[in-house]
């Protein structure tokens, strides 16, 4: 029996999308690159943004219940992600550009940048966001939302496996016990 339900998230789950990743990230190395003392009103605009893009796109967005709440996220993009949908994510852009701070969206696009450069080459899925709520943390629930994608990156004939990155030597670790390897290290504050 596993510890949590790993279902499809939608629109009605967008609030506790949120909260998730809100909890999940809040003093996370990244998110202060990003966003500085602007954290909490910024993590509420990405969050409706990443939902709303999962929704017209062909991103993976399932969430872990336990208990019924949700307790852990994972956006990831599959090898072949619909690009049909331009102008409808042109919209979701111009709308996140217009709620965030130019430096912070200068720092997502350097960010963004590096991230698109050190992808591997080959055609994979890309885990995008995880996030496990604080509170519901180290007990597997973020090794099952992974395990749920490796599973579909299995069953995909044109996919080589899963890729993913993180800011911190705790999370490569964590990542390393899975079975990832470190391809680059770049260091964000250098640009």
């Amino acid at each position: 029996m596993s510890l949590s339900k790993i279902v499809p998230l939608e629109a009605k789950h967008t609030k506790d999308f949120i909260q998730i990743i809100s909890a999940a990230f809040n003093g996370y190395p990244l998110m202060d690159f990003f966003f500085g003392n602007a954290y909490q009103q910024s993590i509420k605009v990405i969050g409706q943004y990443i939902c709303d893009r999962a929704m017209i796109d062909d991103s993976i967005l399932l969430g872990a219940l336990v208990r019924d709440e949700l307790q852990g996220i994972i956006l990831a993009i599959p090898p072949e992600a619909n690009k049909n949908q331009d102008d409808a994510i042109s919209d979701l852009d111009e709308k996140l550009a217009r709620s965030l701070a130019d430096e912070a969206l200068e720092r997502m696009n350097i960010y963004n940048d590096l991230k698109n450069a050190n992808k591997p080459p080959q055609p994979h899925f890309y885990v995008n966001v995880l996030g496990v709520h604080p509170h519901s943390q180290g007990i597997g629930i973020g090794s099952q939302l992974l395990e749920h994608i490796h599973i579909l990156s299995e069953q995909h004939s044109k996919s080589c496996g899963v890729a993913l990155d993180t800011q911190t030597e705790t999370n490569v670790a964590y990542y390393q016990n899975l079975g990832y390897q470190v391809s680059s290290t770049k260091d964000l504050h250098l640009f």
